[in-house]
């Protein structure tokens, strides 16, 4: 998200998250599938770009949040 602060981003990937826990579609008539997300913020430093550390540290919360459980969004800290 371009021109996003790492707080402003957190705030928009919680309300997509809660979204989709809420909801679920119908197959077959009878049966129901739910749906969760597991989501990992990260910022890049514009004073020294690395795309690949960026995308390194997202991908890492990620599997934090994974791991502690899914279903969360977790912003990236050292």
């Amino acid at each position: 998200m371009p021109w996003t602060s790492l707080k402003e981003s957190y705030n928009v990937v919680v309300p997509i998250r809660k979204a989709l826990e809420n909801s679920s579609i119908t197959i077959d008539k009878n049966q129901l599938i739910n749906f969760t997300i597991s989501v990992g913020v990260a910022e890049i430093n514009l004073d020294k770009p690395n795309l690949q550390n960026t995308i390194y540290q997202a991908d890492k919360t990620l599997y934090k949040a994974k791991n502690n459980g899914r279903n969360q969004s977790l912003v990236f800290s050292e």
